[in-house]
Formats: structure tokens, sequence, C-alpha cells
């Protein structure tokens, strides 16, 4: 039997956009993630009973997470639950797989086409490449800069935050920076992203 699962599970969007909200709205995204099936059924101020906040609180933590308001987070709630009992032998594998395809489709969903051409355009261009990741985002950089290297690009990938303060201050006009950052908040990354900037 087929089962067919809408595009992006309210978990997916919950959980990518959560490492933008304050305190508050946070621990409002906190209890959707713990307790989806209880919010399905209660009301926006059992909610915010529930996650220790007030009721405007609620209602703008779903707005923050791209819902209309706290009705249409229930209503999508209500849509992603799941529509057939699984094994229990068969539950953990099969929500793993299922957690990937959402992540998946999400960053497809988030994938601007046009700016991903002017991004290659750059990279094409640049007499230089610098690039700058900290955290859980170094990884996947240090292997774009060995791609990048193997393509012949002249390219640096800095691991340590005072060589990358050191590695964006020589650039010019005609390099490039390139910032990856998982939560799109991290001091050290947007302070090189400041750096290279001032130096366009």
């Amino acid at each position: 039997m087929t089962i067919v699962r809408p595009d992006v599970s309210v978990h997916a969007r919950v959980r990518a956009a959560a490492s933008s909200l304050g305190p508050s709205e946070g621990r409002v995204a906190a209890v959707i993630m713990e307790r989806p099936d209880d919010v399905v059924d209660w009301s926006a101020a059992e909610l915010a009973a529930a996650a220790g906040t007030s009721t405007a609180t609620v209602i703008r933590a779903c707005q923050s997470l791209g819902f209309r308001g706290f009705q249409h987070l229930r209503l999508e709630l209500a849509r992603s639950a799941p529509l057939a009992p699984r094994d229990q032998k068969d539950a953990a594998g099969a929500s793993t797989f299922d957690d990937a395809v959402d992540a998946l489709r999400l960053a497809q969903e988030s994938v601007d086409p046009e700016r991903i051409d002017a991004t290659v355009d750059a990279l094409r261009r640049a007499r230089r490449v610098v690039l700058v990741g900290n955290g859980f985002s170094g990884p996947p950089l240090q292997d774009l800069a060995m791609r990048l290297s193997g393509l012949g690009r002249p390219v640096e990938a800095p691991i340590d935050a005072l060589a990358q303060q050191f590695a964006v201050h020589s650039l010019t006009s005609d390099d490039l920076c390139l910032a990856l950052s998982y939560s799109g908040a991290n001091v050290q990354t947007l302070r090189a992203c400041a750096a290279a900037s001032e130096r366009a």
C-alpha cells in the first residue's frame, strides 16, 4: 500500500525555524515538537500554559514558524499525522528515513535557482575564494574546498576563527567570501562576513 505524505512535515518546518526564535517562542516550538498529538487537541491557551508563556507569544511563534496562526498550525499537524501504524520493529528505521526525506524536501523548497546561478557565476569569476564556516558548518565547507581545489580554483577554508579573520581581511574586490552557517547566527561567521563585505 502506498502512503502519500505531505511535501514537508510540520515537524521538519518547526525544527528548521526553531533556532531563529527567541527564548519564549523557542519554548513554544519545543512543546510543538515534543507533544504534537496533544497540540492538535489543545487551545492556544493550553499550549501557552505548557510552554510557560502567553497566548500572544504562541500566536507570534506560530507566525514565526511560517503558519498563519495557531489554528493553521493545528490543521497542518493533524494533516501530517501518521496515516498508518507501523510494526514496532520497523518504526525507528522508517522514522529516520522519513525525517531524512522531509529534510531533503525542505532543502529543495528553500533553494532559490537565481541565487544558485549567481553563486556559481561568482565562484567562476573569483580570483580567490575564502570559505568560512564554524561548528557543524565547518566540515561541509572543508569538503567543498577540496572539490574546488580539484577543479583548479584557488581556495582557502581556514578552520580557526582568527585565521578566518586574517583571510577575509586580505580579500580584494576580485575575490569571493562564501560563508555557511547552519543557524544563521554564528558570531564568528557573521564577523568574518562583515569584515569581507568591507573589502568589497
